[in-house]
């Protein structure tokens, strides 16, 4: 739903507006949750792609391409109605609105936004057109406005820092905080390249990981040090073998590890008659193959609390890989799983 405000929609539950930010090439450098919402991709999928590729390209040749010699080459906004289709082959109409951005040294980005009622939309659009007059627009009128119409994605820091111009202010509170969030992931999509075109180079990968791998194992397998290493190296032998499959956009390099780590630690410990679940202070046994059936799927659990436990216990997200996940501070990650394992506790003893 949408209330008002000052005669203002404010988003709240899942109605969010949409903002997208790509560079000169058409990449998206910055995706918000809304936008993610609405396209079923996520932010870490949407980063370093083209739109056009993942929910766009459904409409003519001849609709993008006064787009763009409307936006790059007449250095104008640009108002239309598209098709998409979201990542799970749903297609919907949708209102773009897309300007060109300039900053102090001459780059160039493109701000692509939706507002989150659509009943508001004639509104929206003939504000933003006064708005984003020119592509080199000072940041204050700008950060007043979208403090209105997308009151949840700025910060009281982002708020107050009003200076230069506003893509230079995007620079520094929307694509740089998700490049420093996402940095680990993007140092890794080189090294994937380079261990793609020379196996050898893939040695700089497991130099970088393998401390991470070996000690997932040693606390599923404490005093077993031998063991958790041979699982170490198993974990990298499979996933040298699935290079070539390998996505970069569809999980950071270390979590997908992590993913394959879980696996064959599940497989080491179905070979052995019980499994250590390790959920309280005082760990339950369960056995194992009613690990995977029965412990996610408590009736008792919130579908938030059961997708926690199985992030961090199932596929071996650490708190600070949940809280991206799932979109929160790591204190917030940690309160979460904490409320399951107290859920768990009286269930798993019987009482």
């Amino acid at each position: 739903m949408t209330q008002m405000e000052s005669g203002r929609p404010v988003q709240t539950g899942r109605l969010l507006g949409n903002i997208l930010l790509t560079n000169a090439l058409g990449v998206a450098t910055y995706a918000n949750e809304g936008i993610a919402f609405r396209t079923g991709f996520s932010v870490a999928e949407i980063l370093g792609a083209k739109p056009g590729r993942l929910w766009g390209g459904r409409m003519p040749r001849s609709f993008y391409d006064e787009m763009w010699r409307t936006i790059r080459d007449k250095r104008s906004s640009f108002v239309g109605s598209v098709t998409n289709r979201s990542k799970a082959g749903r297609e919907y109409a949708e209102l773009l609105t897309v300007c060109p951005l300039e900053g102090s040294d001459g780059s160039v980005q493109y701000l692509a936004l939706r507002p989150a009622a659509i009943e508001d939309a004639d509104r929206f659009v003939r504000e933003w057109r006064a708005v984003f007059k020119s592509p080199s627009i000072a940041a204050a009128p700008v950060v007043s406005w979208l403090s209105e119409w997308f009151p949840g994605e700025l910060s009281q820091g982002a708020e107050r820092d009003t200076g230069g111009f506003f893509s230079d202010w995007t620079l520094r509170h929307w694509s740089g905080v998700l490049r420093d969030r996402f940095q680990r992931r993007f140092d890794d999509r080189a090294l994937i390249a380079a261990a793609k075109a020379d196996p050898q180079a893939y040695q700089a990968i497991y130099e970088k990981y393998f401390e991470t791998i070996e000690r997932y194992f040693m606390r599923h397998l404490p005093g077993q040090r031998d063991q958790a290493f041979d699982l170490a190296q198993d974990t990298f032998i499979r996933a040298f073998e699935r290079l070539d499959g390998y996505e970069t956009r569809n999980a950071a390099y270390g979590t997908y590890l992590l993913r394959i780590a879980h696996s064959i630690l599940l497989n080491s410990f179905r070979r052995q008659p019980m499994v250590d679940l390790s959920l309280t202070e005082a760990p339950s046994v369960m056995p194992a193959p009613e690990l995977s059936n029965w412990i996610w799927e408590m009736p008792e659990l919130t579908v938030r609390e059961r997708l926690a436990l199985s992030a961090y216990y199932r596929e071996g997200y650490s708190v600070r890989e949940m809280s991206v996940r799932f979109e929160c501070s790591e204190n917030a990650a940690k309160l979460l799983l904490s409320r399951a394992r107290k859920k768990l506790r009286p269930l798993l003893s019987g009482s």
